[in-house]
C-alpha cells in the first residue's frame, strides 16, 4: 500500500506486488520503473491528479478495486490489461501503451485524451462520453456507452486496417443516442453492429484509395443520419445502413 500527502515517484527500485493500493489525493503518482511486476490494481485514488504506471506482466493485469484519477498513464506491452471495475472514474487518458496486447476499460465519467492509445484490441464500457481524438493505433475496437446522449469518438492513424469488432464480450459500438465518429487513415471494416439510437454515425476512411467495408450481416444505424467517407466502399449484401430521417450520405475522401 502506498499513501502520501504529496507527490509519489519511483527511483531505481522495482515494485513487485500481487496487489497495489494507492491513496494520494494531493499530488501525482508516477511509477515508471521498467521492471515493475504488479498483477492486480487494488483501490487507486489520486483524486484529480495523475496516476502513471509502467508494468511488465505477461499473464495479464486486472483490478480488485476502483481507479480514480484525473489522468491515467499506463504501459504494459507483455500481456492483456483488463481494468473493468464498475466504479472507475478517469477523466483523461495520457499515453496508454499496450502494443500487441488487449486493453479493456470501464469508466463512469466523461473521458478525454491528451496522449496516445496503442492496442491491438481495445474495449470500453462507460456511462460517460469517450472522446479519443489524438493519434491512436488500434486494431479492433468495441464500445458500449450507456449514458444518455454520450458520444463515442475514435481517431486512429493505424497505417493499417481498423476493425469494429468484438473485444472482451463487447460486440460492435453502441451508444444511448450519442454520436459515433470513427476515423482511420487507412481501411475500416465493420464486423459487428454500430448503433447510435437517435444520433449520428460517421465512418471516415481518410486516405487516397482507402476502403470502407460493411460486413454481410452487420447493421449501422442512427436516425440522426449516417455518413460514410471513403474512396472505395463495399456494402455487402445482407448489411443494413439505416440513417432514419437524417438520411445517408456516401462521399469520397
Amino acid at each position: 500500500n502506498l499513501s502520501s500527502t504529496s507527490t509519489i515517484s519511483q527511483a531505481t527500485s522495482d515494485i513487485i506486488a500481487g496487489t497495489l493500493n494507492v491513496t494520494n489525493t494531493n499530488g501525482d503518482v508516477s511509477l515508471f520503473s521498467s521492471s515493475n511486476d504488479i498483477d492486480v490494481l487494488g483501490t487507486i485514488d489520486v483524486g484529480t491528479n495523475t496516476f502513471g504506471l509502467t508494468d511488465h506482466v505477461a499473464s495479464g493485469v486486472t483490478q480488485s478495486g476502483p481507479l480514480t484519477a484525473g489522468t491515467f498513464t499506463y504501459t504494459n506491452n507483455l500481456g492483456p490489461t483488463t481494468l473493468t471495475n464498475a466504479a472507475n472514474a478517469v477523466s483523461n487518458f495520457g499515453n496508454i501503451l499496450t502494443s500487441g496486447q488487449t486493453f479493456n476499460f470501464t469508466n463512469t465519467v466523461d473521458l478525454a485524451q491528451t496522449g496516445t492509445l496503442t492496442a491491438d484490441n481495445f474495449s470500453i464500457t462507460s456511462s460517460g462520453s469517450v472522446v479519443l481524438d489524438q493519434i491512436n493505433s488500434v486494431g479492433t475496437v468495441a464500445a458500449s456507452l450507456t449514458g444518455s446522449g454520450k458520444a463515442f469518438t475514435l481517431n486512429a492513424e493505424n497505417n493499417g486496417l481498423l476493425t469494429v469488432g468484438s473485444v472482451n464480450s463487447i460486440n460492435g459500438i453502441s451508444t444511448t443516442d450519442g454520436a459515433i465518429t470513427i476515423t482511420n487513415n487507412d481501411d475500416i471494416t465493420v464486423s459487428n453492429n454500430i448503433t447510435a439510437g437517435t444520433s449520428t454515425v460517421s465512418l471516415n476512411a481518410n486516405g487516397v484509395n482507402m476502403l470502407l467495408t460493411i460486413g454481410a450481416t452487420e447493421t449501422v444505424s442512427g436516425s440522426g443520419g449516417i455518413t460514410y467517407i471513403a474512396d472505395n466502399m463495399t456494402l455487402n449484401t445482407g448489411s443494413s445502413t439505416n440513417g432514419g430521417a437524417g438520411g445517408v450520405v456516401l462521399r469520397p475522401y
